[in-house]
């Protein structure tokens, strides 16, 4: 039997370039519904909600920002992510696409290759649970499973591996989306491989600007060791992407908008920390 296409919900005032958007995720093997404006949103948000939406900012009445934020304060829809698609490009747009709580956010005129990237990383953030029998790997919210699962025997043990949000935001504006996409991919990728060996992982599941979170069922000792293998390996894999001048130097350097100072932010590095819940 053959999966069930996951849905995206295309908005934008604009015709022309909802059949184009149309025409593309569709044939990248998506099932696609369209909207013209917030009015229309809230319609189809009502009576089923997508997998991911695609959103313009310039819109009549409710502008994009509004619509986003709207989204993301409504409990039913605020786990669905939102990708902006606008023309406006000013730092200051940029920073309330984000503030309004946008998940990633792409300037017109795109290329198709960056709009498939983010598209494919957005909807693949699938939760993580141990393999069992019949049952591939797949991601679960951390909350999820701590409401749901009945506890295990041993101790619960909350792993989080944080990243520094500044980092990344100076990673993708000198190495572009398109770069910090195969980043988030090859994490993802070394994330399964690791915890497949595992067998006390319950639950795990990764956002782009905070970092790795793993709900691990165990003893102290092997939720350590397995903190200290990730953090190992996922930290010589984001050295991979960096360039030998930043990496020599600790840092990409960078000047603040409008400012004449340049500024050096350290290589994007992985910190662990554990929080046991419910110690016997």
């Amino acid at each position: 039997m053959s999966s069930q296409k996951q849905k995206i919900l295309v908005v934008d005032d604009s015709q022309e370039l909802r059949d184009l958007l149309l025409a593309h995720l569709q044939e990248m093997g998506y099932q696609v519904r369209e909207a013209r404006d917030g009015a229309e949103v809230e319609g189809i948000l009502e009576n089923e909600v997508p997998d991911l939406i695609l959103l313009d900012v310039m819109m009549p009445q409710l502008n994009g920002f509004q619509i986003c934020r709207k989204i993301k304060s409504e409990q039913r829809w605020n786990q669905v992510p939102v990708l902006m698609l606008t023309a406006k490009t000013r730092p200051e747009d940029i920073f309330w696409g984000k503030d309004c709580g946008a998940d990633e956010y792409i300037t017109k005129p795109f290329r198709t290759t960056d709009l498939e990237v983010r598209v494919r990383r957005l909807l693949s953030r699938s939760p993580i649970t141990p393999k069992s029998k019949g049952n591939p790997f797949r991601w679960i919210k951390v909350e999820e499973v701590l409401q749901k699962r009945p506890r295990a025997a041993g101790e619960r043990v909350l792993c989080s591996l944080s990243w520094d949000a500044k980092a990344v935001e100076i990673f993708r504006k000198k190495y572009g989306e398109v770069q910090f996409g195969e980043v988030m991919d090859r994490i993802h990728e070394v994330v399964k491989v690791i915890l497949a060996g595992e067998s006390l992982s319950a639950g795990a599941e990764f956002q782009a600007k905070k970092g790795l979170r793993l709900l691990l069922e165990g003893s102290r000792e092997q939720a350590e060791n397995l903190a200290k293998k990730l953090a190992f390996h996922l930290n010589h894999l984001l050295r991979s992407f960096y360039s030998r001048e930043d990496l020599d130097r600790g840092g990409v350097l960078y000047r603040k908008y409008r400012g004449k100072k340049q500024i050096q932010v350290p290589i994007l590095e992985f910190e662990a920390r554990l929080s046991f819940i419910g110690e016997s």
